[in-house]
């Protein structure tokens, strides 16, 4: 808008090269430099404490749509879960449509999205309409820190279809869980297939749809997925990577 670039010009431009820029993504620093190209920037991910996160199951996938659908189903064979602000960048849209696909093979798996309305919760509903998802596809609201994990530690495989993310900590929360992923690939988790906890993929919604088929058929290991956290994300290990990059400027 206007009004921020006015801000930016006025407060952050002259002190551009007086500072070191941190982003959490090469993504990230893309977009610093977009706007003030001479910035000196470094690369520092974004963290979370991994060990607040389960990954045992304690639900069935029956009783965990029921307490957050209200809606009672004889067979559920799988959960597929995302979550984020209900606005286009994240492409909700794409994975609904996708998704229709996913049940002509698998009937009885059902999607669950969470997440506060950003202005696209209309348009999400009358594609559920549309396509005659209405006991498929599922928008749960915004949840608690509680029931975030909650849902996270009983569900079969995390979506994440975004136009565009520059870094997606809810990614790291579903592997902390011990829930494999399939991640757009216009966003930076390229290296989930070599750590065998995710499918990194196309968002265009046949192509994301085979994606969520054969992760669903992938026996993922749950020490795979947490680990590739626990590794390099940890909340610990990045702010001592913080720290060290401080004292070096």
């Amino acid at each position: 808008s206007l009004f921020k670039k006015s801000w930016i010009n006025l407060f952050l431009r002259p002190f551009v090269s007086n500072v070191m820029w941190q982003g959490c993504s090469s993504i990230e620093i893309k977009d610093i430099k977009s706007c003030f190209y001479k910035a000196d920037c470094y690369e520092l991910s974004d963290g979370i404490k991994s060990s607040t996160f389960n990954s045992e199951r304690s639900l069935n996938y029956i009783d965990v749509v029921k307490k957050y659908t209200n809606r009672d189903f004889s067979k559920v064979s799988d959960v597929v879960f995302s979550m984020g602000r209900l606005h286009e960048i994240k492409a909700f849209d794409k994975l609904i449509r996708s998704f229709s696909l996913l049940l002509e093979n698998k009937p009885d798996v059902k999607l669950l999205i969470a997440g506060s309305d950003e202005g696209c919760k209309s348009f999400l509903i009358h594609e559920i309409k549309r396509l005659e998802l209405l006991d498929s596809v599922f928008l749960i609201g915004q949840l608690d820190d509680i029931e975030k994990k909650e849902v996270l530690s009983n569900s079969s495989v995390f979506a994440l279809s975004s136009h565009v993310e520059s870094f997606g900590i809810v990614v790291l929360e579903a592997l902390a869980s011990g829930l494999p992923v399939v991640i757009s690939n216009k966003t930076i988790w390229n290296d989930l297939e070599k750590n065998k906890c995710g499918i990194f993929v196309s968002n265009k919604e046949d192509i994301f749809s085979q994606a969520l088929l054969t992760a669903l058929d992938t026996d993922y290991k749950t020490s795979d997925c947490v680990n590739y956290v626990r590794s390099r994300y940890d909340i610990d290990i990045v702010a001592n990577d913080f720290v060290k990059s401080f004292c070096s400027f």
